[in-house]
Order: structure tokens, then sequence, then C-alpha cells
């Protein structure tokens, strides 16, 4: 059968010569997988991470669109040399995934769930969905009917969850892998299995029925949505075993963890807050970096161990990242991150401290120990929501109107997607070990969403942000944060709001 690509030829990077597509024998197939890699450009013009400069991103663009379009091979400069180079030599490695065993007890089906036609808290709800889908891939599976499937696993058992051949499994280039979000295009097998569309997320429910509701927001049914259990249980257990190693080589220099951090990790390691560096950053798996600071505060230490994530954590993937780290036997968690503000009592970029946390309508039994540090502060403190009460989404797309005004009124101030779990693993792990863990949590209000009862006009939201503003808020919180923690750990002191933010 003819085939309608180029065959995929393997160079060095500096050759003269230039590389082709991975030959297919099928035309739909072909036509599919040409349309997906649309999308690659796109994402290395918006991502954080490329360094380079537009005119540089254009050129690559215009290269990679001709490489699309079979008219010429990409040159193999850009193999070499750029923030996206060795994204690129993976992919035309088009290595195949390993075949690991899967057992059908460990998948679990789920189902996204939206009311596309319901008025939606989001301004602009099919650009939010577009923007983390990507409007190209959004464009290529519509214009080609393709079939979608999510994943949250590991790829190496993704052929056997799908019950695919690895020979199948293509894997598109993506600034995006280093988040743990693989993009698949799984060629047809036979004449009736047509080829699909597959995003593989890290193994998370909240991360696949996020992903599953934009797509079915925007119309796109997505045929199968599958959770691996086994691949949860598996980084826990691969993370606990490395917390353990970090746990031991502490012991060697006589350091105990008083605080895990998790959030603002750049911020807490700039020279401003004075926090010194005990130990190097450790490289974990999974996208984890640690690093273990410290600050003398009244004669008394406190060492924290901060943690940054180059993947993107989300709902209960954040509570099981604490509970591999428990292992390091904090006196106390600190989670600080984004938040959804739904009340009038706040705006975008403003603060807030809960004093009560509610999961599926139940109060978690925890204390924000982050709330109870503040007791000793005197003054007020502008920009700042004190005693709000937190709330659980598993997604923004989920936020219709109907929604939020729930939520108003079940009493919730702020919600986001993983707080409240992590919360409930602290609690968890006191119960489960007989220990008794601190909590503490504060929100950074990054959106106003809409609701029945409010109608919000704010010019940033998820969709606009104002780097700066957002920027000073997160230092702000973290000044906050860090003053509530030296309160309660080193013991309560009156604290003039006034020196609260003085390292701003």
């Amino acid at each position: 059968m003819k085939k309608f690509i180029a065959a995929l030829t393997l160079i060095l990077p500096l050759s003269a010569s230039a590389i082709g597509i991975p030959a297919f024998t099928n035309a739909a197939d072909a036509r599919a997988y040409r349309a997906l890699l649309q999308e690659y450009p796109l994402e290395i013009a918006s991502f954080d991470g490329t360094t380079e400069t537009p005119e540089v991103v254009a050129e690559f663009k215009s290269d990679w669109e001709a490489y699309i379009k079979g008219t010429k091979d990409l040159p193999a400069k850009w193999l070499v040399g750029h923030s996206w180079s060795t994204q690129l030599s993976d992919y035309f490695r088009d290595l195949s995934p390993s075949n690991m065993p899967v057992e059908v007890k460990d998948l679990i089906e789920l189902r996204g769930r939206i009311d596309s036609q319901a008025e939606h808290s989001i301004k602009d709800p099919i650009l939010y969905s577009q923007q983390r889908l990507g409007s190209a891939v959004v464009k290529a599976i519509q214009e080609n009917k393709m079939a979608v499937n999510i994943y949250a696993g590991d790829v190496e058992t993704l052929p056997g969850a799908l019950k695919v051949s690895p020979a199948h499994i293509h894997f598109l280039p993506s600034p995006y892998d280093s988040w743990g979000l693989r993009k698949v295009y799984v060629a047809s097998g036979t004449k009736s299995e047509a080829g699909r569309y597959v995003l593989v997320t890290p193994p998370s429910r909240e991360y696949l029925l996020h992903y599953a509701m934009m797509f079915e927001y925007l119309g796109i049914s997505v045929k199968k949505a599958i959770f691996n259990i086994a691949d949860q249980e598996r980084q826990v257990r691969r993370l606990a075993g490395q917390f353990e190693a970090i746990k031991a080589e502490l012991a060697r220099k006589k350091v105990k963890i008083d605080v895990l951090a998790l959030g603002y990790y750049g911020i807490f390691r700039s020279e401003k807050l004075g926090l010194k560096r005990v130990t190097d950053q450790y490289l974990l798996s999974d996208g984890l970096t640690v690093q273990v600071l410290r600050e003398i505060v009244d004669g008394k230490s406190i060492n924290y161990l901060i943690v940054k994530s180059d993947l993107a954590i989300w709902g209960e993937s954040s509570s099981k990242l604490i509970e591999a780290a428990m292992v390091l036997a904090p006196r106390s968690v600190l989670f600080m991150g984004s938040a959804g503000g739904i009340n009038r009592k706040t705006n975008v970029y403003d603060i807030t401290v809960p004093s009560e946390f509610k999961l599926l309508g139940n109060s978690i039994p925890v204390q924000n120990n982050v709330g109870l540090g503040m007791e000793g502060f005197i003054g007020p403190l502008p920009k700042v929501l004190m005693h709000a009460t937190h709330g659980h989404t598993n997604s923004p797309i989920e936020q219709t109107k109907e929604f939020v005004t729930r939520k108003i009124m079940e009493g919730i101030d702020t919600y986001d997607v993983e707080q409240n779990l992590i919360a409930k693993a602290v609690v968890a792990y006191n119960l489960k070990n007989g220990t008794d863990v601190q909590f503490g949590a504060i929100n950074l209000i990054t959106d106003k969403p809409k609701s029945f009862l409010y109608d919000w006009a704010h010019e940033h939201d998820l969709t606009n942000i104002d780097v700066r503003e957002k920027s000073v808020a997160r230092i702000r919180a973290v000044n906050l944060a860090l003053q509530a923690v030296r309160a309660a750990h080193v013991g309560h002191q009156a604290i003039s709001c006034e020196a609260v933010f003085a390292a701003q």
C-alpha cells in the first residue's frame, strides 16, 4: 500500500541532512497526524520555558509548517541549542512505550459531565478550554472527526490500558511533556478501528476530570477516560522512597524538618526573605525538586523543606505528594496557592486565610495554624480576608453560574482544586499514626467566578493575568505565611502588621 508521508530518518544533529515525518499506511492517519502537529509551534510561542526571541520562534514555525506540509524536511539545526531541542530530539526517535502489564481491577472509567448550555462563571469558557487543550488540537479533532481518550496513568501502562499495540502509538512533541502531559496519536489498527487522539495526564482523578470536562464543554465527546489507580499508588511509593533517602541524609546532618511547604518555591529561595540554604536542591522523580532552608527566630531554628513540581499538580496529586513526603515527619504542612473568590469580601489578587475547610458539604476537622499564628498581629491587614470558609472544585470549567451560586449559599468564600484534599490527607495521617502534624494554608485570589447572585466586572481573570500585580501579591502571601509560621512555631508574640510586609 502507498505511504503518504516520507519515512522517518534518524540522523546526527549536526548532519547536513534533515529529518522527515514518520510514515503511515493510512491516509486518514496521515491527515490527522499532520493536523495535530500544527499545535507544537503555538505551544512553544506561549510556553514559559521558551527563551528564544519571537523572531527565532517565527522562523521555527515557518520551517515546522513546511515540514508538516511535506514541502521540505525540518532543518537539523533545530535539534541543537534551543529550549525545545531536547524534546524535539526525543520526538524524532519515535520511541514506542514499553508495554507494562495492566490489571483490569486497577482501571477506573470516569466521565466528565458538564452542561455546555448553562451560563458560565468564566468570562470566556471556550477560550479557557481551547488555551488548555490547544486550539490547533481542538480544530484537528473536530475537522478529522477523531475519537478522544484521556488516560490518567503512566505511558508504560498506556498500551495495556487502551488495548493497543505499542507500534500504533505515536507521541506528539510538546513542551508540556515536562509537566507530565503527553499528547499521543494512536494510529488505526484495523479497517474498523479509526485513529484517535489520547491525552495522557499524571495519575489523578481530578486531573482527568478537568480535561474531560473541557473537551465535553467544547462539544467533543471523550469516548474513554481511564484512571489507573495502581500507577498512582506506584507514584506514592516511589516518592516516599526518595523522601526516605533525604530523611536519612538530613539525619546525618542532624537536621529535622519543621515545615513542609508547597507553593511559591522561587519566592522562598529568594535572598530577600533571608532564609539560609541548608542543602542543595534534590532532583526527585515525577518532576519534583526540593530543598531545605533554615531561619533563626529568637534563637530557635525553623527548617523548611520547600517543594517545587515541574509537573502540573492538580487535585489529589497534591495530597498524594504530601502523603509521600510525610515520611519526613514534619511538625506542620504549609500550602500556598491560587483560589477563586466568590463573594463580595475579596477582589482579584487579595489574600485569604481560611478558618474552615469544607469537602462534600462536611467540615474537615483541622485548624489553620497560619490563622492561629496571626492572632498576635496588631493593626489592619489590607487586602487580606481572615476567617474564610474554603471549598473544593474539580476544575474551573465545571463552575457554571448555578454551581457558584450553590457554593455561595453553602457559605463558601473561596475554593480551589487541591487545598482541602491536602488538609484531609494531614488529618488522615494524624489519625493513622497518632501524631499532631499541623496544617496551614493561605490563598491568593486569582479570579472572581460569576454567579446568579454576583456578576463581577474585573479586567483580570484566569485568561487575562496581570503578571506584575500577581507577582507582588504572591510575595505578600509568602511574607504573611512566614510571619504566621514564626509566631506559631516560636511562640505567639505581638507583631506589627507593617512589619509583616516589610520585606515586600
